[in-house]
């Protein structure tokens, strides 16, 4: 029995190391990525949480915008990953973003990015009850996109 407790214990010292070692690099790659984008992302606020098995980082107030075109902006966007899955990334935004100056109010706003073979993207946009500034009203919509490699 204390063999199992040790083993049991060991396993969830290397795993707590694991995740605390990749957490950095995880939230640097999602700076980086934000960032990256010429200069015209700016977020209030950063933080991950996750532990033990996710890596859960929230932007606060993204706004992408370049001189004064306002190309997307949203109070909360939400980047999750599972710890054991590198190319799987799960985004939720808040309700209400703006996309191009056009506010859009949804129930529900997600997207998943996916690599596949050969650094192939996949894309997909999902949002429930979508209404929009000129009074258009979606039940549901999902936008899927492939992106093939450089």
């Amino acid at each position: 029995m204390l063999r199992i407790i040790v083993i049991t214990l060991t396993f969830a010292v290397l795993w707590s190391i694991r995740w605390f070692w990749f957490a950095g690099p995880n939230q640097a790659v999602i700076e980086n990525w934000v960032k990256g984008g010429a200069g015209i992302a700016t977020y209030a606020d950063i933080r991950q949480v996750g532990f033990p098995n996710r890596y859960d980082v929230t932007l606060n107030d993204l706004r992408i915008a370049k001189n004064d075109l306002e190309i997307f902006e949203t109070d909360v966007l939400q980047i999750m990953r599972l710890a054991y899955r590198q190319d799987h990334f799960v985004l939720a935004f808040s309700n209400d973003i703006k996309i191009v100056g056009q506010t859009i109010t949804t129930s529900q706003n997600r997207a998943s990015i996916v690599t596949q073979e050969n650094d192939v993207q996949r894309i997909v946009w999902e949002a429930n009850d979508i209404a929009l500034d000129n009074g258009a009203t979606i039940k549901h919509g999902q936008l899927a996109i492939i992106v093939p490699p450089n």
